[in-house]
């Protein structure tokens, strides 16, 4: 399972950091998951689905 920072999550998605976070706290993508008391991270399968969904339902 391969892991992704909000800066290449932000980077995927063509969001800032602070948008990210902001999408995360409304659960409009995947939650990340907490490494230590300060450091997050995302499931890189999880936010590759959420981009093809997303993309696919844009297109309709």
């Amino acid at each position: 399972m391969k892991l992704l920072k909000q800066s290449e999550v932000a980077e995927r998605l063509g969001f800032t950091e602070r948008y990210v976070r902001s999408l995360a706290r409304q659960n409009k993508i995947p939650q990340p998951i907490r490494i230590g008391s300060r450091s997050i991270r995302y499931r890189e399968k999880e936010i590759n689905e959420f981009i093809a969904n997303d993309c696919r339902m844009n297109k309709s």
